[in-house]
Order: structure tokens, then sequence, then C-alpha cells
């Protein structure tokens, strides 16, 4: 049995008992609990989050050359500007030369080559 469904139970049971003071201090008692319970899901959320966040610092390389991130094996660079940051691993779009040209970012509206000067 989890921690909820035993709460539930003696919950049943101090009705039973028709103590109001006691029951109220249980209902109480299970709000407190279902409010720990959330928080915790909300944590494990968060380390699942910092843990990806984790593989991904450890996946990317900043080349100096271009300014660009990259993780190895793939030749679509990342956006530095949301990298750097939120932290946020953003494939680039690639910009004909009509548009300016280099990599634009779809979440920050960067165009990276034109940021840095041309080329």
């Amino acid at each position: 049995m989890s921690i909820i469904s035993d709460t539930k139970e003696i919950v049943e049971l101090i009705q039973k008992v028709d103590n109001a003071d006691l029951y109220r201090k249980i209902i109480d008692l299970q709000g407190e609990i279902y409010e720990m319970h959330g928080a915790n899901m909300e944590l494990k959320e968060k380390v699942r989050e910092l843990e990806q966040q984790l593989i991904i610092v450890r996946e990317l390389d900043f080349n100096e050359q271009d300014g660009y991130y990259y993780k190895e094996g793939e030749p679509v660079p990342y956006c530095s500007t949301c990298w750097e940051n939120d932290r946020k691993a953003i494939h680039l779009t690639k910009v004909g030369a009509d548009y300016g040209g280099g990599h634009n970012c779809e979440v920050c509206g960067i165009n990276q080559m034109a940021a840095r000067g041309g080329n």
C-alpha cells in the first residue's frame, strides 16, 4: 500500500469513530501529504531535466572557428545564444544567401552568421 491509500483508509476509520477533532487533524495531515507528494513529483521531474541537461553538456563541443556548438557526429550546429543563456540545445536552420546566409534559430530568432558579421 502507498502512503496515500493508507491515509485514505485512516480517514475512513476515523469517520467511524466519530471524533471530529481527530478527523480534522487527519484531513489536514492528508492535505500535507498530497502537497509533499506533489512537491516530490516536481523535484523528480527537475532531477530528470537536470540529468538530461548534464548529458547534453557532456556531448556538446564549442567550435571556436565558427562560434557554434556541435554534438559529435552531427553536422547541424546548435544555437549558441539559446545554449549559453538558457541551456536549451536548439538546432539551427540553414538560411540561404538571399536572406543573409548563416543559420537562424527558430526559438530566439537570431541569425547566427549575421550576428558574427557575415560569411
